[in-house]
């Protein structure tokens, strides 16, 4: 439940980007992605309590401290992927970043964007 529901956020910006850039099966499969996510922690808030019982572990204010739980490991997945940004340059000659350039080529090539699209500013989310 902590993990699946802190992908909704940058899911739906993905969704949005491909839909608005023309790309519809991307922005299909997001969709599909974002109901299997929504079906995970539904599941989660059916069954944890009752799995809670049966092992006799106080259950009380799950939903809240999940929450709790979500927001501290999205601050240290913040943190890790700004230090990281700082370490890896993103520029020519460094050789992931050059080979991510490649393969945004290779897909951009085989699926065209909309000419005018430019996707916003987005959030920094790497859970």
């Amino acid at each position: 439940m902590i993990g699946e529901s802190g992908h909704f956020q940058l899911k739906n910006e993905a969704y949005t980007d491909f839909r608005e850039g023309g790309d519809f099966e991307s922005a299909e499969m997001m969709l599909f992605d974002i109901i299997d996510e929504t079906a995970h922690v539904q599941y989660a808030h059916r069954w944890l309590p009752e799995l809670a019982k049966l092992a006799e572990i106080d259950n009380t204010d799950y939903r809240t401290r999940a929450t709790r739980i979500r927001d501290e490991k999205q601050k240290g997945s913040i943190a890790w992927a700004e230090s990281a940004r700082k370490d890896a340059p993103r520029t020519a000659g460094y050789g992931p970043w050059e080979h991510y350039q490649e393969l945004l080529r290779r897909i951009r090539e085989s699926t065209p964007l909309k000419p005018e699209f430019k996707a916003a500013r987005r959030s920094y989310l790497p859970m």
